[in-house]
């Protein structure tokens, strides 16, 4: 199965002697952490075993290979089979990105690093651009790797896809080549339909029967972005559309705020996808004191689109005190700057509003602290037109010539508007971190920097990390009468209950709770087993809006978790 990191077990040969001959056999065990040999007595037709004691030393993938050679009267007979294990760490990776400016002679990256980066194993990744933008590299790795999946996930994940074309020479450690980006994209479309219910809308998480309008909007719009780039859209697209337009004439006098920001999305969908309903856009607009200025934004875009009047996109995005707040469990600063900055972009690019609200999107964006796939998603989309309307028209980009120093290594780099920016890999390991890890920029220019550590720690007890959440597990054997007993001297076959408790201290919307399983033990999946037997059962009923059993981990979801 699989192995972690300080294992140590033994590797067993097996070997059967059918040549016909007596004779001594050499078994050889080559991989990177062993190399050695036995040689064994096996007479014809018997079997012997060879045993290797292995340590398992680094974590990746470790290829066993076992040779057996036979030398008998003159001829060598000789077999071979490799078989690959995947060895893990028990200690969580550390992903931390680091930005800075470097503009000074000599930039030391290390500065202020957090120590347990450079303690472990792994690999740090340094990126140096001309242009602030090269920082949504984290925003673009952040989607594209989100491990889990509801309609909502799955779409934003699909956004650095559709992106790549206008931000691809900005992302150095994230660009892919054309066919990559269209199969990704074909496969991510397809999936989507998977999430589609009898009405056309689609249904929050997998298995659904209720369709979700905000799920439904938003996978409409970054779909319709998909068809303009020439990706073909499944026979659901056309009932996906029809389902937003039916909700926009499901418009009544007195709609709930909530369910009138989810019409000024579809509106928005169907204006993108070449199907605008420019009487319900005048009726929205009509009600704009109900709409945050987010919604506001949304609504303006989808006017533009559908070639409104331009005074009703000045109204909607001219700042109003008295604009109730935004209320959207999806929404944040984050979202909100990104989706205005994507208004202004698109009404008046050179409006000093544009610079203003830049400066506030690139603040919160390249760190991503607190920062969800709606705002990694909506920032990328922002700045992608910000790029092709703006920047890259003023010809940015401006030349810069440095040198990149990891330890002994130096890499020399030049940087200009067709390469805005360069990436390295430097790897780390235990007591032999680089001591040294700057950038040389000696005519001073404007330079962006992007540090990027993903390292599994030493193994043993690592520090306590706040983060909002209080995480304890516990786990207790199931006694053959059905009695819960101390989990000591566990033997195969063993049934095991597993509690987990999980407190926040404030109430939170779109909680992940994932919890790993030891390399031995399997999940027993509810959905097969009774109660009686050992499934698994939530404590807190109607808190879980989804649950996941996996090879090797258990995933909770709460679409809103109290505190």
């Amino acid at each position: 199965q699989f192995a972690n990191v300080g294992d140590q077990l033994i590797a067993r040969a097996v070997i059967r002697n059918e040549t016909g001959r007596d004779g001594k056999v050499v078994v050889t065990l080559k991989s990177p952490i062993s190399n050695q040999t036995v040689t064994l007595e096996i007479p014809q037709g018997a079997s012997r075993a060879a045993d290797f004691p292995l340590t398992f030393s680094a974590p990746g993938p470790v290829g066993l290979e076992w040779t057996a050679t036979m030398e008998a009267a003159g001829t060598s007979i000789a077999d071979r089979v490799k078989t690959v294990l995947p060895v893990g760490s028990p200690m969580v990776q550390l992903r931390e990105t680091y930005f800075s400016r470097l503009d000074a002679k000599s930039n030391d990256l290390l500065a202020d690093v957090n120590p347990q980066l450079t303690e472990g194993r792994g690999e740090v990744a340094v990126t140096v651009a001309n242009t602030r933008l090269a920082s949504l590299g984290e925003q673009a790795r952040f989607l594209a790797e989100y491990p889990y999946g509801c309609a909502e996930q799955t779409t934003s994940s699909l956004v650095p896809w559709l992106a790549m074309p206008v931000l691809g020479p900005l992302l150095p450690d994230f660009a892919r080549d054309p066919e990559e980006v269209q199969k990704v994209t074909t496969e991510s479309v397809a999936h989507l339909f998977e999430f589609q219910t009898d009405n056309g809308g689609l249904a929050f998480w997998p298995g659904g029967t209720r369709s979700s309008s905000f799920a439904s909007a938003w996978a409409a719009i970054v779909l319709a972005r998909a068809a303009e780039q020439g990706t073909k859209m499944p026979p659901g697209w056309s009932q996906l559309l029809e389902y937003l337009a039916k909700s926009l004439r499901g418009l009544t006098p007195n709609e709930e705020a909530s369910l009138l920001v989810d019409r000024v999305f579809a509106a928005y969908a169907l204006a993108l996808a070449g199907r605008p309903e420019a009487s319900y856009h005048e009726e929205l607009y009509r009600r704009r004191a109900q709409l945050p200025a987010e919604a506001r934004s949304v609504l303006s875009l989808a006017i533009m689109r559908a070639d409104g009047p331009r005074e009703m996109v000045s109204a909607l995005l001219r700042d109003d005190p008295g604009a109730p707040a935004d209320f959207s469990p999806y929404g944040g600063p984050a979202r909100d700057r990104a989706i205005r900055l994507l208004a202004w972009v698109n009404h008046q690019p050179k409006n000093k509003e544009v610079a203003r609200l830049l400066a506030e999107v690139l603040a919160f964006g390249p760190q991503n602290r607190g920062g969800t796939t709606q705002s990694s998603a909506w920032t990328l989309l922002a700045l992608a037109d910000y790029y092709l309307k703006v920047e890259k028209p003023a010809g940015a980009g401006r030349k810069a010539q440095g040198t990149l120093v990891a330890g002994s290594t130096s890499v020399p780099f030049s940087l200009n508007t067709q390469q805005p920016a360069i990436r390295e890999s430097f790897p780390l390991e235990p007591q032999a971190a680089p001591a040294v890890l700057q950038v040389e920029n000696p005519a001073t220019a404007t330079l962006y920097g992007e540090t990027r550590f993903a390292v599994y720690p030493p193994l043993g007890e690592q520090p306590r990390q706040d983060r909002g959440f209080a995480v304890s597990r516990s786990y207790r054997k199931i006694g053959a009468d059905g009695s819960l007993q101390p989990a000591g001297d566990l033997r195969v076959g063993d049934r095991l209950v597993v509690t987990l408790r999980v407190e926040a201290t404030r109430p939170s919307f779109f909680v992940a709770i994932d919890d790993p399983l030891a390399s031995i033990l399997e999940a027993v999946n509810p959905d097969f087993v009774s109660r009686g037997v050992g499934g698994a059962e939530d404590a807190t009923p109607g808190v879980v809006s989804h649950r996941e059993t996996r090879a090797d981990r258990v995933v909770y979801f709460c679409d809103a978790l109290p505190a």
